[in-house]
């Protein structure tokens, strides 16, 4: 007798050895052989997600920080190109910093805007070859301005490369149309409003939508219609001093809703900050605030899913991902990804939530991002009901 219960005091313990060694070594690296895809790599600040027509995931990669002048500051650009279970990757080196990639059949086009006099890519997406670079010299500013064409979308067979401030009572912006293969100057006009740090956030029918900053000394934030045709503005939401995280705006197009995440600040000295989301309907101007849970003071990323909103907090050393139901205004779900987050995005069929980390740690007086990013897949599985989400990648 004493024997059996030897053996299944024996046989316990090996099983609870067994899954020791499970959860605590082995589980937390499943997947790193594919999730580890920037790690000793070619750069080490990647920065946005793209998705392609073709169930393909697309990572800028902004290099390495060289240095404190504009032709070291970094090095070895690239762009990341996956599967979309991330199996295969394989990058391709650039010789500027590239920030957006839009991707269809036979081209891969690449916006380098993002530094004085940028570049402007387009990439056979068969070869991998680079078929044209076009130069973002922009003439009619001012010598001692250089426009950084921060904005890229693309809109009836053509590509709109817009700039991130005003200019000249307009914004400056190139046009490249696939069909003749041609970069053209234009602008958007202003009349005589004035913004800056000039964000896309989407496009509406024939409407796009940007997030501002006024020049003026209010530093009001602001929701900016263009109409892509005339090109000039057609709606302006002035969203006073809250909206301070309005970049990431996004969409619910079936409601024909925007929604805004907002900053409060209020009490002695403005010591208590608060969030909250704003939606803003886009056909009659309606504004609602929707509440958030008090710990949610500030949303770093935001997409939209299948009828819920998913959005993160970033704390110094890690980020936590929030989906919540605009309809009864709960946090359905929340949970850790580890790390600091740096793009999240939603795949076009919404089956999948990526999301770009990097490895953040405490420098001498401020938190580093150290080069050792990630790119984890989420798989939203039963989302619309339970706001669900099953890890695929660690």
């Amino acid at each position: 007798m004493k024997k059996y219960l030897l053996f299944i005091f024996l046989g316990i313990l090996g099983l609870i050895l067994i899954l020791s060694l499970y959860y605590f070594l082995i589980r937390p690296h499943i997947g790193d052989s594919n999730n580890q895809i920037f790690k000793n790599k070619i750069g080490g600040t990647p920065s946005e997600i793209s998705f392609s027509k073709e169930d393909r995931v697309y990572v800028t990669d902004g290099g390495y920080p060289q240095g404190n002048t504009i032709e070291s500051r970094f090095t070895g650009f690239a762009i990341w190109e996956a599967d979309s279970a991330l199996k295969t990757i394989t990058p391709y080196s650039l010789d500027a910093r590239p920030i957006q990639v839009i991707e269809n059949s036979d081209k891969i086009f690449i916006n380098n805007g993002s530094e004085a006099n940028g570049k402007f890519i387009v990439m056979d997406n068969t070869t991998k070859k680079i078929d044209k670079t076009f130069e973002l010299k922009y003439t009619g500013v001012s010598p001692y301005s250089f426009p950084y064409f921060s904005n890229f979308f693309e809109y009836n067979d053509q590509l709109f490369l817009v700039a991130g401030d005003v200019s000249n009572n307009s914004i400056p912006t190139f046009i490249y149309n696939k069909k003749n293969q041609k970069l053209e100057q234009t602008e958007i006009k202003t009349e005589n409003q004035s913004f800056f740090a000039i964000k896309y956030i989407g496009i509406l029918k024939n409407k796009v939508y940007f997030f501002a900053t006024d020049s003026t000394e209010s530093r009001s934030r602001h929701l900016v219609l263009v109409d892509l045709e005339t090109k000039k503005i057609t709606n302006d939401f002035n969203l006073g001093d809250k909206a301070l995280k309005g970049e990431v705006s996004v969409f619910d197009t079936e409601k024909n809703i925007i929604y805004v995440p907002t900053i409060s600040y209020n009490g002695e000295n403005n010591k208590e900050v608060s969030g909250s989301l704003l939606s803003i309907n886009t056909i009659n101007g309606e504004m609602n605030e929707l509440k958030l849970p008090n710990e949610i003071t500030e949303i770093s990323e935001m997409d939209f899913v299948k009828n819920r909103l998913v959005f993160s907090k970033q704390d110094i050393l890690s980020g936590t991902i929030y989906v919540y139901d605009t309809s009864t205004q709960q946090v359905v779900k929340k949970f850790k990804v580890g790390d600091s987050i740096a793009n999240m995005k939603a795949s076009p069929d919404q089956s999948k939530l990526y999301v770009l980390t990097n490895i953040v740690k405490l420098g001498d007086s401020y938190p580093r991002i150290a080069t050792d990013p990630k790119l984890k897949v989420f798989v939203t599985t039963n989302f619309q009901k339970t706001g669900e989400i099953n890890v695929t990648q660690k």
